[in-house]
C-alpha cells in the first residue's frame, strides 16, 4: 500500500486504481470503428456534432477487480451477443443460444452498477438507494445472484433487453446500430428505471420498491431458460429513444463530413 492508493469501489480495499471504462470499451470500439475519436451528438436542434476522445473513464476499480469484471462478465456478455453462431434472426425476434441467465444478468448489472458509481457528469442522474447499491456490489464481488439464503437479486430487480431498428429503412437501422446512448433515468416514489442503448440493443433495469407491483410483473425480466429471446421494436415506439435517435439521424444527414 502506498500513500497514493485509493479505495476500490468493488472490493473496498485501498489499492492503486485503474482508469476504468464505465460503458464497456468493446461498445466504444464498435461505434468508433477505425477512427480514434467518437462523434458526439447532442439531442437538440442547434448543437453541431463534434469529434471527441470520449471514453467515459475514471479511477474506480483496482486491477484485480477490473480483471474480475472482464473475465466474469464482459468477455461472456460481449461474445454471447456478437458470435453469429449463437444468433438466429427473425422478423419479430432474435434468439440467442448458449445463453446462461445468471452470467448474462450479472454482466448487465455490472454496467448499471458502474454507471451508478461514476462521478462523471453523464451519469450523475444514475442512482440506487444506498442499501440496494451495497447488495449489488456484494453480488458482483461474489459472482452470485444470491442476496441471502432466501432471496436472489433478480427477485427485486428486473433487467430487460430489446432490439431497436427502423422497419422502413435498412440504412437507418445501420446508423442506429452505431449509436451509443449512455443512459436514461426515470425515478418515481417506488420505481427506479435506468436504461442505455448500445449496438442497437436497449438495456433497461427496473427496481420496484412496491413488492405487490413487482410480484405482478416478475416474469418480465430476462428469461431463465437456455435461450434469450430479444423482441424487435421500431425505435419510434420507445419514448426514451425516439427524439434522441431522430436528432442523431438528422444531424448525420446535415453534417455528413464530421
Amino acid at each position: 500500500m502506498s500513500e497514493n492508493d485509493e479505495k476500490c469501489a468493488l472490493c473496498h480495499e485501498r489499492k492503486k486504481l485503474c482508469s476504468s471504462h464505465i460503458i464497456p470499451n468493446s461498445f466504444i470500439k464498435k461505434v468508433r470503428r477505425d477512427s480514434p475519436q467518437l462523434i458526439v451528438v447532442t439531442a437538440d436542434e442547434t448543437t453541431k456534432p463534434r469529434r471527441d476522445n470520449v471514453g467515459a473513464k475514471e479511477k474506480m476499480l483496482c486491477h484485480d477487480c477490473e480483471q474480475l469484471f472482464s473475465s466474469n462478465f464482459e468477455q461472456y456478455g460481449i461474445s454471447l451477443l456478437r458470435r453469429s453462431k449463437n444468433i438466429v434472426k427473425g422478423n419479430k425476434n432474435i434468439i440467442v443460444y448458449n445463453y446462461q441467465h445468471d452470467r448474462f444478468y450479472l454482466y448487465c448489472l455490472s454496467i448499471f452498477w458502474r454507471m451508478a458509481q461514476s462521478k462523471l457528469d453523464e451519469f450523475k442522474n444514475v442512482l440506487f438507494p444506498p442499501r440496494v447499491s451495497d447488495i449489488i456490489r456484494n453480488c458482483l464481488l461474489m459472482n452470485t445472484l444470491a442476496i441471502n439464503e432466501r432471496m436472489d437479486i433478480n427477485e427485486i430487480m428486473r433487467i430487460n433487453i430489446i432490439k431497436i431498428y427502423d422497419p422502413f429503412s435498412e440504412k437507418r437501422t445501420y446508423y442506429i446500430q452505431n449509436i451509443l446512448c449512455p443512459c436514461h433515468t426515470d425515478y418515481t416514489n417506488n420505481e427506479y428505471k435506468i436504461s442505455f442503448l448500445a449496438e442497437g440493443l436497449f438495456y433497461t433495469l427496473r427496481l420496484d420498491l412496491n413488492k405487490n407491483n413487482f410480484e405482478k410483473n416478475k416474469n418480465k425480466g430476462l428469461p431463465l431458460g437456455k435461450a434469450l429471446k430479444i423482441k424487435k421494436y421500431d425505435y419510434r415506439e420507445i419514448t426514451e429513444l425516439h427524439y434522441s435517435i431522430d436528432c442523431a439521424l438528422d444531424k448525420t444527414r446535415k453534417y455528413p463530413f464530421i
